[in-house]
């Protein structure tokens, strides 16, 4: 048994230093979700799963061999309780202090270590697309088609064209992606790119689209104040008027007047 508690004790050590130099190295949450990285094909939630189930199990092998060698370990204390008055403890236990100190306030060195790693962690290659809000892998298909303005009868016809196997509206898109071997962006992206496509060739169409529309009268369509839209459009930047149509607030901010269209309609549905 003391063979065993000792080999797993060192092997659980070595899983511990692995998984902790990828969780110092990956991507953060919102990008390691989104993207679906993976490292060793496993993802992020399998290596924090691995990091904090070896190192329980290395505690709890610590105290399991602990009890095993008790008479041995009283012994060494007996024979070297001077060691714990000595001076070399208190140093050692006033440098613990010392970089436990450091570490929770952010004092060089320490704080270069940690700032290290957001650096590691902010350079792995993010997609074009972000995602429209945090943990947004975890939205229903059903929610994800209401915030892009498009029906779930078209956000399944979408993916299904493209080959997807979808069972439920209420799968996620982390689900959808798993079970199609995607990730969650590549799932976003489809939707997204057909509520663009069908925005565009509504704005395009016999010229009776939202494009001519003031904004206040887009406002009124949408069910928000016209000072509500004003605020989103605002906060995005974007200045307008009242009387101004959504053709030229998105020619004079650099936009299409679809795009303009979205800002107000996700301002809406995130109240």
């Amino acid at each position: 048994m003391r063979k065993f508690i000792s080999i797993f004790m060192f092997l659980s050590f070595i899983v511990m230093l692995v998984s902790g130099v990828v969780l110092y190295i990956m991507p953060h949450g919102r990008v390691a979700y989104w993207t679906g990285w993976t490292l060793f094909g496993l993802g992020k939630d399998e290596w924090e799963s691995l990091h904090m189930v070896f190192g329980l199990l290395m505690v709890i092998s610590g105290i399991w061999h602990l009890v095993l060698n008790w008479k041995i370990f009283v012994n060494y204390v007996k024979s070297k309780s001077k060691v714990l008055l000595s001076k070399d403890f208190f140093i050692a236990f006033s440098f613990t202090f010392l970089v436990i100190i450091c570490t929770l306030f952010k004092i060089p060195p320490f704080k270069n270590f940690v700032e290290l790693s957001e650096e590691i962690k902010s350079s792995w290659p993010q997609n074009k697309i972000s995602s429209p809000a945090p943990h947004a892998e975890l939205f229903s298909l059903e929610k994800v088609c209401n915030l892009l303005g498009i029906s779930l009868e078209e956000g399944l016809k979408a993916l299904k064209d493209k080959g997807f196997k979808i069972k439920s509206k209420d799968e996620t898109l982390k689900e959808i992606a798993e079970k199609n071997k995607k990730t969650p962006y590549e799932v976003y992206d489809i939707l997204q790119k057909y509520s663009q496509d069908k925005k565009e060739n509504y704005f395009r169409g016999k010229g009776l689209g939202y494009g001519r529309l003031t904004l206040k009268d887009v406002c009124e369509n949408l069910g928000i104040s016209l000072e509500k839209g004003l605020s989103i459009l605002k906060n995005k930047g974007i200045e307008a008027s009242a009387d101004k149509s959504l053709r030229d607030i998105a020619f004079e901010n650099n936009l299409r007047p679809y795009e303009v269209f979205d800002i107000l309609q996700k301002g809406t549905l995130s109240e």
